[in-house]
């Protein structure tokens, strides 16, 4: 009850909604195979609220940088081109920094170090993009620290200032363990003589279904990969081609 307020003030920040097609756009093929793919399992598939913009070109209100509709390019997990994912850079980070929030892009935080009645000083490595494999060192100090690097990234965090730099001794034994890293995948294939369908259209995320059952939440939900991440993964698997007679 504390927290919803603030779920609903992030929904509306962030303007969730589920996937309406941009203007000369149909829903891509994907949604369309995962509906029919659910109905024939015998459950009810949905579209998915998602905070991806598909009106007419704008500024986005929080932030006023120019926005475009999503154009399909199924380019969500690497980085939207035309900016129509509703990111933190478009909304939260810009009013952040008008209320005096400092933003340093590029920096790798590596070590929590206490400093007592001082606060803490974090350790981090300053990137250099046009020089890969190069950092320079540095640090700030707070008198707190707020640790948001995602699930993967905080247990790092804590873990290496638990075990390797020993910064942070008294963290719980606990860490580390009975968290979800996003949920399982789920993969199947199949192939369709009348359907030809390109997981890299669309959205990352269009649809989901409920396949719960009476002693699990389950919830199924399509993904598309970039072209990019498509061609990695087609160079990787194993053809005919590739094995020799030695």
């Amino acid at each position: 009850a504390v927290m919803d307020p603030y779920y609903d003030l992030v929904w509306d920040m962030l303007e969730v909604a589920p996937l309406g097609p941009p203007e000369g756009l149909d829903v891509p093929a994907r949604t369309r195979a995962f509906f029919a793919a659910a109905e024939g399992a015998g459950r009810k598939a949905e579209r998915v609220p998602i905070a991806v913009y598909t009106g007419k070109d704008r500024q986005n209100p929080h932030s006023g940088i120019p926005q475009s509709a999503c154009d399909y390019s199924g380019d969500c997990l690497l980085g939207c081109r035309v900016q129509a994912k509703n990111t933190l850079d478009l909304n939260y980070i810009p009013i952040a920094e008008r209320h005096g929030a400092e933003v340093y892009p590029l920096h790798l935080a590596d070590k929590i170090e206490p400093l007592g009645d001082n606060g803490y000083r974090v350790h981090f490595q300053c990137l250099d993009p046009d020089l890969p494999g190069r950092s320079e060192p540095g640090s700030v100090i707070g008198k707190k620290v707020i640790l948001s690097a995602g699930t993967l990234g905080s247990n790092q965090i804590l873990l290496r200032c638990r075990e390797v730099h020993k910064t942070l001794p008294n963290i719980s034994p606990m860490l580390g363990h009975r968290f979800s890293g996003n949920g399982d995948f789920l993969l199947a294939g199949t192939v369709e003589a009348d359907r030809e369908i390109d997981p890299s259209q669309g959205p990352s995320i269009t649809a989901g279904a409920d396949f719960s059952t009476a002693n699990n939440k389950i919830y199924i939900e399509d993904l598309g990969f970039p072209n990019p991440f498509m061609w990695l993964l087609e160079g990787t698997l194993p053809n005919p081609s590739r094995f020799k007679n030695l």
